[in-house]
């Protein structure tokens, strides 16, 4: 089984997306949703009619964006390399910076006490991973690749995040990143990075999921008006509905009341810390975390 054949069990019933369309994968939907099929039925996009994926598929960048980009899973490859070491830096690795591989050589300074240009042990991958219990007979869903060619064992990863090299041996410091993943010299690790979305989530994405094919039907849905229509003293006024989308949410009670409790700041992003002392490496993905 390839590292792309590697599914969580929270991604059953969904697809990749293009890319710049938000999440990474779709969103899962309950199976009570009345207008879509039963999720755990859903092999691909392939079993919906294109209007029901089209609207799975919006429903999906919609509540991505309004829950602060904090849920949803991508694939994320790394390809490690030490960073220069210099006084007053902790080790570091390198994954690339906006998407394109740089080659980084280690050079320890003479003044450093702590610096090494040798492999380690133990790398801490950029999270948040997502880390599932390995099932037997199944490959881990953290994948190891060593001069193009897969590692079977050999190697732990603690639900924090941490790939531990087994049997007294050390990860390689660094690479040539000019080479594909599949040439010797190389190496990397794909997993799985990201939140699945809660069960919250779920019930949200069900609800816009079976409005929106409602309006987009022709129906009567739920979702609220924009525009209605007043005629007062023979005066007929046009006037604009609360805008649900500019606060943030949707007009849908129960899909907003999710919303309030996971976003209840409004956020555009989750929030981050940065430290002005070190730098920090692209992740490949593009992804906000």
């Amino acid at each position: 089984m390839d590292a792309e054949d590697m599914l969580p069990q929270v991604l059953a019933g969904t697809w990749p997306l293009a890319a710049g369309s938000g999440p990474s994968w779709s969103w899962p939907w309950d199976h009570d949703s009345t207008q879509l099929p039963d999720p755990y039925t859903v092999t691909g996009p392939g079993d919906l009619d294109p209007l029901q994926r089209s609207t799975v598929e919006v429903a999906s960048d919609l509540l991505w964006r309004l829950s602060a980009c904090q849920f949803g899973l991508c694939q994320e490859l790394v390809r490690p390399c030490r960073r220069p070491c210099t006084p007053g830096w902790p080790d570091q690795w390198s994954s690339g910076i906006g998407g394109q591989w740089l080659p980084v050589a280690c050079r320890c300074s003479p003044l450093s006490t702590t610096c090494a240009c040798g492999g380690v042990r133990a790398i801490a991958l950029p999270g948040p991973l997502y880390w599932e219990s390995p099932v037997p007979g199944q490959p881990p869903l953290v994948r190891v690749v060593l001069d193009g060619v897969p590692l079977r064992d050999g190697y732990t990863v603690t639900p924090e995040g941490v790939l531990i090299r087994g049997g007294g041996q050390l990860w390689p410091a660094c690479q040539d990143l000019g080479l594909p993943l599949e040439e010797h010299g190389t190496w990397g690790v794909r997993y799985w990075r990201g939140v699945p979305v809660p069960p919250g989530g779920r019930a949200a994405m069900s609800q816009l999921a079976d409005e929106l094919l409602t309006a987009r039907r022709g129906g009567d849905s739920a979702l609220p008006a924009r525009i209605q229509s007043i005629m007062r003293e023979g005066v007929e006024y046009t006037l604009l509905d609360h805008d649900f989308l500019r606060d943030g949410r949707t007009g849908l009670t129960a899909v907003d009341l999710w919303l309030s409790a996971v976003n209840p700041r409004r956020l555009a992003r989750p929030p981050e810390v940065v430290s002005v002392d070190q730098l920090t490496g692209a992740s490949t993905s593009g992804r906000p975390w």
